[in-house]
């Protein structure tokens, strides 16, 4: 009995900081659909360019790869929470309930390990471009704030499978 309001406690705590990370993970989810749209209108206008106008739009190919790096990285916390990612569940699928959720903890545990040491390592290497001041070769963008969505949607990855991970191993959902 005495547990009981600390349970209830964190689990509103735990609710609120859901709440948040899904919103967070939605507002990057919606900057990764406006990033496939300008990189759609950059497709068409470069393709419109080049063939009717006979005028190549020179950066195309840096500023497409760059939306779509962002793109993907932008999306990976959303479509977690979405649980829209891939799982391989041939082998964990024939394992009991139980040994199910503490594998599905271990392996989020793993991911949050390694998401931040991706971050990490991302970081360095948009820090080192500030430093040495970086921009493309051929259009001469700045490269800095593109690579500063690495480990920025690396944290927010690692906070969403630390807010839903250990639940979904659980054998909960959101």
């Amino acid at each position: 009995m005495r547990g009981e309001p600390t349970r209830r406690r964190k689990k509103k705590l735990l609710a609120r900081v859901q709440k948040i990370t899904k919103l967070g993970s939605k507002v990057l989810l919606i900057a990764s659909g406006a990033a496939i749209g300008c990189l759609a209108v950059l497709v068409a206008v470069s393709s419109i360019s080049r063939y009717a106008f006979n005028k190549p739009v020179f950066f195309m190919e840096e500023l497409a790869g760059l939306l779509l790096m962002a793109s993907a990285f932008l999306a990976f916390a959303a479509i977690f929470v979405q649980g829209q990612h891939i799982k391989l569940t041939l082998i964990t699928g024939k394992l009991p309930a139980r040994v199910r959720g503490w594998l599905g903890i271990a392996t989020s545990a793993v991911v949050v390990f390694y998401l931040i040491l991706y971050a990490k390592l991302s970081y360095d290497f948009t820090y080192r471009s500030l430093l040495l001041d970086c921009h493309s070769h051929d259009a001469g963008l700045y490269e800095v704030p593109w690579m500063a969505v690495m480990p920025l949607s690396m944290l927010m990855f690692s906070l969403v499978v630390l807010t839903f991970g250990f639940h979904f191993g659980r054998g909960k959902s959101n």
